[in-house]
């Protein structure tokens, strides 16, 4: 497998669903980049690195329930509840 960063979204989002690499991973190679690279681009004004590895641990978890067949809402009744709710999406 090429490095983290050379994959691109699409070969982030393959790697992801066939648990090639976990969000986790991905969080930290890029935080690794981040601090080996900002201080040379300034590519970064603020960093949040807690929240992006307590964002990524949620997205992991949320990986293993959906393939352990646990709870969560299937997209379309979660898009249902939302434009019924909110008004943010359209009926």
């Amino acid at each position: 497998m090429a490095d983290i960063h050379e994959l691109g979204a699409a070969g982030l989002r393959q790697a992801l669903a066939a648990g090639e690499l976990s969000a986790t991973e991905v969080a930290e190679h890029f935080l690794a980049r981040i601090g080996q690279l900002n201080h040379t681009l300034g590519a970064f004004v603020t960093v949040t690195a807690d929240q992006a590895m307590l964002d990524a641990g949620a997205a992991d978890a949320a990986y293993v329930r959906r393939r352990s067949g646990g709870p969560g809402f299937p997209s379309c009744t979660a898009c249902r509840w939302l434009s019924k709710t909110s008004r943010m999406l359209p009926e």
